[in-house]
């Protein structure tokens, strides 16, 4: 893992803002518009906030028009991210890595279940 105390700095879009290694196709994110950077090279406990709880209001939209078998797989999820909203940003790096598998299993399953693609694809 690269040193996430080292300054962010100015780089193209194809490469990391931190470690300046190409992004590849990895999880990345925007960490201050238009720079992006590798999931493992930001140091999470120094958001305020977990970036994935956004997820939330996607799969709040998604129950709305949801199955009674597409809700118990949005219901799992939803509760992961509210827990993940309380305990942030305690073992950050963790929470991202598991919030990604978990939300990735939910979108493999609500795709299975036909649940509206243009709000499953939202669940990245």
């Amino acid at each position: 893992m690269v040193d996430p105390s080292r300054p962010i700095k100015l780089g193209r879009s194809d490469t990391c803002a931190v470690c300046g290694e190409p992004l590849g196709c990895g999880p990345n994110w925007v960490v201050e518009f238009p720079d992006v950077a590798h999931e493992e090279c930001v140091d999470w406990t120094k958001w305020e906030r977990c970036p994935y709880v956004e997820r939330l209001k996607v799969l709040r939209r998604l129950w709305w028009k949801a199955t009674p078998e597409q809700r118990r797989v949005i219901s799992p999820i939803a509760w992961w991210l509210r827990g993940v909203e309380i305990v942030w940003p305690h073992g950050a790096n963790e929470l991202m890595r598991e919030t990604r598998r978990r939300l990735a299993v939910a979108r493999g399953e609500l795709e299975r279940l036909g649940a509206e693609r243009k709000w499953v694809g939202r669940l990245r």
